[in-house]
């Protein structure tokens, strides 16, 4: 059950961190804002601490770049 909870994690921060390296074209085309990616992503940390800490920083770093909306 774990090992399947952590790897649906590590398919949730495959799209993190594409958005990321695109610099939020897909955030932004679709108007996604940061509560969505919060709310779709929380479940990551069912599965690992870590992961949530790598993904929240992912998604904080693209807020302050301006690739994801705060609101």
């Amino acid at each position: 059950m774990i090992e399947a909870k952590f790897a649906v994690a590590c398919d949730r921060l495959e799209p993190l961190m594409q958005n990321y390296l695109t610099k939020g074209f897909a955030w932004k085309k679709n108007g996604i804002k940061k509560d969505q990616v919060l709310e779709k992503n929380k479940h990551i940390t069912d599965a690992s601490q870590a992961l949530w800490q790598y993904a929240n920083s992912i998604i904080n770093e693209s807020v302050e770049k301006g690739y994801l909306a705060e609101i």
